[in-house]
């Protein structure tokens, strides 16, 4: 764990190698997970790191899919659509064994926040709540078939209000700010859909200034669930351009 936290996390963090880090969290999940409670603090950001191999993969097969419709290859279309539920079953389950690891370490969020040591154990908790929402998020998607718990996301949300969002690239605020706008839109509250983009984009903006982009991510998962793609274009675009 000391080693991970002085070497591997900051350049975990550091690196835009996407296919090397995702090699890491399967890699080093064999020799990490058998060691027990003593390695709790690294498992999170090796499932985070494993489970986007699988979500990865599911899109691959979700792109087949479609180019096996788009011909009228009902066999190959049939194959493709149950490897990615394969695939995004599997990432359920890597992104939910992260959350379960956080929760045997810290506790279960929602209740009385944790007493961190250091910095890198409020970044484990950080990544291992932000799993067990991607989890709940993938296993929704794809029927379920994970069996993650359903009330993982409102614990997540109240977990969240122990980390402080200024340090860590806004990252709280923008997943409270999400599920504002993704309620509200379906209620059809703009006003309250009007003020979470707003605090979503303030949130991107501090992570940006910090080198740390994953609100944007969250943004412009946020666009496109509601269905403007001109918007989640703009957000990718943004995020390319602050990159360079």
């Amino acid at each position: 764990v000391s080693f991970g936290n002085e070497y591997i996390t900051p350049w975990f963090m550091a690196s835009d190698d996407t296919d090397v880090m995702c090699a890491m969290g399967e890699g080093m999940g064999a020799m990490t997970f058998p060691l027990g409670p003593a390695t709790d603090p690294m498992v999170p950001m090796l499932t985070m790191a494993s489970g986007m191999c699988a979500d990865e993969r599911a899109k691959e097969e979700e792109l087949r899919y479609i180019r096996a419709m788009r011909k009228n290859d009902a066999e190959e279309a049939q194959d493709a659509r149950t490897l990615q539920k394969r695939w995004a079953e599997l990432a359920a389950r890597r992104q939910y064994f992260g959350y379960q690891i956080t929760v045997r370490h810290f506790g279960e969020p929602g209740g009385e926040c944790p007493e961190f040591d250091d910095r890198n154990e409020e970044m484990s908790y950080l990544f291992g709540l932000l799993g067990g929402l991607q989890a709940l998020q993938t296993d929704m998607n794809n029927g379920g078939t994970a069996g993650v718990a359903l009330d993982v996301m409102p614990k997540v949300v109240k977990g969240l209000d122990c980390v402080n969002s200024e340090e860590f690239w806004g990252i709280p605020d923008a997943v409270q700010a999400s599920v504002d706008v993704i309620k509200a839109n379906v209620g059809g509250d703009h006003a309250t859909v009007d003020a979470g983009l707003k605090e979503l984009h303030a949130a991107s903006e501090r992570g940006k200034s910090q080198g740390v982009r994953m609100v944007q991510l969250m943004e412009a998962a946020v666009f496109s669930t509601m269905g403007d793609a001109e918007k989640t274009k703009a957000v990718i675009r943004d995020h390319v351009a602050s990159k360079k």
